[in-house]
């Protein structure tokens, strides 16, 4: 389904990636674990269009995506939640969640987005209780679930996941984790970058291990779970587990 190969970028003239290749497969979740600064939020950013891909590509199915305007990839099937979640507080948590479905509006497809904000309901029952509340007044938990609930009103075939549980107590953290287990279920694609690397490992398929810009290990995510070396450098041996699949 995704496919990129040989990624370079740069900020300024400082170069963060350096000739990046990942696939992702219908159906897959895969993740990307890391230290921070290793560049996955960064290869994120350029999959979907954020940032410039200065030398190599990134194809989605049949399609050459790479530097194609943000809105045009949404188009396409591709739908990020950003680090951070940035909803937008001001307005109501329905509101968020029309904007999601903002290229739809385009088409005329008000009968589909009325029957996907129904679903994202039934995904995410609190937000139906607060779809009238200010997003900027909800806890950090349910503004993950606003930002999960927003990308998936784009009807996206790959949904791109940044740090979804960041900032979250372990229990909303566990029921993330579950929802884009389900998402899977359903039929959604997930490229998944998460600092709990053991729990995005648990629930993926398959991984890859990005070090200052650059994949050193991609392997099935069971083997890696099983890898010394990564139990040493990112999974914290030892430590309780906040959610295990």
């Amino acid at each position: 389904m995704l496919r990129v190969r040989n990624v370079t970028t740069y900020y300024g003239r400082i170069q963060i990636l350096k000739g990046v290749s990942i696939h992702v497969g219908e159906g897959e979740i895969v993740a990307l674990i890391g230290a921070n600064g290793a560049g996955k939020t960064t290869l994120i950013n350029a999959i979907s269009g954020v940032l410039r891909v200065r030398e190599g590509s990134i194809r989605f199915g049949e399609r050459d995506i790479q530097n194609l305007p943000p809105d045009r990839i949404v188009k396409a099937g591709l739908s990020q939640v950003p680090e951070g979640r940035m909803v937008f507080s001001p307005l109501s948590v329905e509101d968020n969640l029309r904007l999601g479905a903002y290229i739809r509006y385009r088409s005329r497809d008000r009968s589909g987005i009325e029957e996907d904000l129904a679903g994202v309901y039934r995904l995410f029952p609190l937000l139906k209780e607060r779809s009238r509340q200010m997003a900027g007044t909800l806890s950090g938990g349910e503004q993950q679930m606003l930002a999960l609930g927003r990308a998936l009103m784009a009807k996206p075939r790959l949904l791109l996941l940044d740090e979804p549980s960041l900032g979250l107590a372990p229990l909303v953290a566990s029921e993330i984790f579950r929802t884009i287990s389900r998402l899977r279920d359903q039929g959604v694609t997930i490229l998944l970058v998460e600092q709990n690397a053991r729990a995005a490992l648990n629930m993926a398929d398959r991984g890859y291990v990005m070090e200052t810009g650059s994949v050193v290990i991609q392997d099935r995510a069971d083997r890696l779970l099983e890898n010394r070396e990564i139990q040493r450098a990112y999974l914290g041996k030892g430590k309780k587990e906040i959610w295990d699949a």
